[in-house]
């Protein structure tokens, strides 16, 4: 999911083999010079999401095989006015699904509530994943979003979260009556 042109300047994803624990993860990441504060991880799934990227870092954690699944770039973007973009929602601005809030790792779980307060939005309107420091939110308006979207100190991302539709197919009733008795 990265550019072709090999620009990285958007969060790339790093996940981790299933061998490789919380502090195996800390370890590559030592292991490669890269910084915690460089970096959210997110221990409730072993993953990374590392924004401030240099070549030399991704070289080395690219070599690493033996702990590392995959890398994977978290779309292009492009931070023209300072807000924190919305990742994978879609072109035409329309927000019908959950929107995903992470933090940026120097944002504790006290930090996220007083950045929803600060952009007025009422706990019960959101689902604060504190082992995660995620939340995800489904009662969204264009005022509150606008309030998020401008504190990129403390939030890392904002994301939609996809749309999955399931259709419910009944197994037909064969050889019954038409009145269901």
């Amino acid at each position: 999911n990265c550019p072709a042109d090999g620009s990285l300047t958007s969060t790339l994803i790093i996940g981790f083999n299933s061998d490789c624990d919380v502090t195996c993860a800390v370890e590559v990441m030592q292991t490669a010079n890269i910084d915690e504060t460089k970096y959210n991880h997110l221990k409730s799934s072993n993953m990374i999401t590392w924004n401030v990227i240099s070549d030399a870092e991704l070289a080395l954690l690219r070599k690493d095989g033996k702990n590392i699944s995959f890398i994977e770039c978290d779309g292009v973007v492009t931070i023209e006015d300072k807000l924190v973009p919305l990742n994978n929602c879609p072109a035409d601005g329309s927000l019908t699904s959950t929107l995903i809030i992470g933090f940026n790792s120097d944002c504790d779980v006290t930090c996220a509530v007083e950045v929803m307060q600060t952009a007025n939005i009422d706990e019960t309107k959101y689902n604060h994943l504190k082992s995660s420091n995620m939340i995800t939110w489904n009662v969204i308006s264009d005022a509150e979003l606008a309030l998020l979207r401008k504190d990129g100190k403390n939030i890392s991302f904002i994301e939609c979260d996809g749309v999955v539709t399931i259709e419910d197919k009944l197994v037909p009733l064969n050889n019954c009556p038409a009145d269901g008795s």
